[in-house]
């Protein structure tokens, strides 16, 4: 990868971006930097880590590295750029800057329209076909988004979805780490020969596939439905709350992919199935269901 060289003057002198207070950040500092090309100037985001010495950090940039070279083409995943080198050492790494809103602050905007939330959680559906499709035909070895949750998702100012933190990603032979929704504390614990465990020497919980991809997508379809973390159920109150949604009108359809999380069957992706949510969703409300089950 290119790199850059940043004093740290001038990092005492960068704009630091603003996150909004539903979205934490445990890896890093994240800045507005300007990107000046011949006459052009523009705007980068730059990561830079806490940690630029554990193997933690050198798993991350084996995993920068292993993205350029794959070179991937999927316009949606906003991609690292350049590696940042400050006082001589490796720091962290620029990406496009997206101007536009965290899919987190959507989801928490009771007000934000039904049609157009379900419009971007297809889009999400879609960009997981397309990785399917890059790893089928080999143009990209072992690809998974793998920490899949609703902040690392931005819609941009055109009314596109971006993937962004890809540094979390599984690709080729790098370690898998932490995601999200892939914990011991989750539901998923429970089917070890469906979602793999990672070996002790890794950082991760689960190794990564299209199953585990499918599942944390499908939770933040649940979580939008639920209005809270539907993982807080086990699975036999999550069954229990699939048949108070098939009584308030969920199709059959759509609820067999939600089934499928906790089976031993590969799930589903449920992007085309997503027209089928009821108008009338806010029965579907956590402090609704708690009421009537």
């Amino acid at each position: 990868m290119q790199t850059i060289s940043i004093s740290h003057k001038r990092f005492k002198e960068l704009e630091e971006l603003q996150l909004s207070s539903l979205i934490s950040n445990t890896e890093g500092k994240i800045y507005l930097i300007k990107d000046k090309n011949n006459w052009d100037t523009s705007y980068k985001v730059l990561k830079r880590f806490y940690d630029n010495e554990s193997p933690l950090f050198g798993n991350k940039l084996l995993t920068l590295n292993i993205l350029e070279n794959s070179q991937i083409d999927l316009d949606e995943l906003v991609l690292p750029e350049k590696l940042v080198i400050n006082n001589g050492r490796l720091v962290g790494y620029t990406m496009e800057y997206i101007e536009g809103t965290n899919l987190k602050e959507i989801f928490n905007n009771i007000k934000y329209d039904r049609l157009e939330m379900i419009k971007h959680l297809k889009e999400i559906g879609i960009i997981l076909e397309k990785i399917r499709e890059l790893n089928n035909y080999k143009k990209v070895n072992n690809f998974h988004l793998n920490d899949i949750h609703e902040a690392n998702f931005i819609l941009d100012k055109n009314g596109h979805i971006k993937v962004i933190d890809i540094d979390s990603c599984k690709i080729g032979n790098n370690i898998p780490v932490c995601a999200k929704y892939l914990t011991p504390y989750s539901p998923i614990d429970e089917l070890p020969d469906k979602y793999r465990k990672c070996s002790n020497t890794r950082i991760g919980y689960i190794d990564p596939d299209m199953n585990s991809d499918l599942y944390c997508y499908t939770i933040m379809i649940l979580n939008y439905l639920y209005k809270d973390n539907i993982q807080k159920l086990d699975i036999a109150e999550f069954y229990s709350y699939l048949n108070y949604l098939n009584s308030i009108g969920f199709p059959y359809e759509l609820l067999d992919c939600f089934s499928n999380l906790y089976e031993y069957t590969d799930n589903i992706n449920p992007m085309e199935l997503l027209d089928m949510i009821p108008k009338d969703m806010g029965r579907a409300h956590h402090k609704v269901y708690e009421l009537v089950k």
